[in-house]
This record gives C-alpha cells, structure tokens and sequence, in this order.
C-alpha cells in the first residue's frame, strides 16, 4: 500500500510549537465549506472520528501542514489556486 502525502511549509513565518492549534484554527476556519478533513467536524457539528488527513506541525519553528491521501489532494486543491493566506 503507497501512501500519498503533501506537505506546505511557510518557511517565512516563525512560531512556538505550542501555536500549533491555533494553526489549525485558522486554516479550519479559513476553509470551514471545503472539508471536514481540515477540522474532523461535520456541517451537521458531528465529529469526524477517524484519523486526521489534514495534520497541522511546527517543526523548528516552521508552520507546516501534512496531508495524507485525500488529505494530500486536498491540500494540492486548496493551495494551487491561491496566492495569498488571507480570507477572501
């Protein structure tokens, strides 16, 4: 079994691993209508119990985002088509 993965970096930004969450918060939020894999929640508010697609690191101080599988397309999806991390 080929496990497919994607992983985007924001090399110019620097945070403390304990931010991690809040990483999490605001790509959540910031595509909240995409998928449930980017926050494991439903529109109906369930949860999504299974393991998480869609992983939010800090690694020596680099925020990251680690796609698995249909976590790692859509991230491809997500972020091809966008220039910048601001709400549109």
């Amino acid at each position: 079994m080929q496990i497919q993965t994607t992983i985007i970096k924001f090399p110019d930004i620097s945070l403390h691993p304990h931010y991690a969450h809040k990483l999490r918060g605001y790509f959540g939020n910031l595509f909240k209508e995409k998928s449930p894999l980017l926050h494991n929640h439903y529109e109906s508010g369930k949860l999504r119990y299974a393991y998480p697609l869609v992983q939010y690191k800090i690694i020596d101080s680099i925020p990251m985002l680690l796609g698995i599988n249909e976590g790692a397309e859509l991230l491809i999806e997500l972020f091809l088509k966008r220039d910048s991390l601001k709400p549109l």
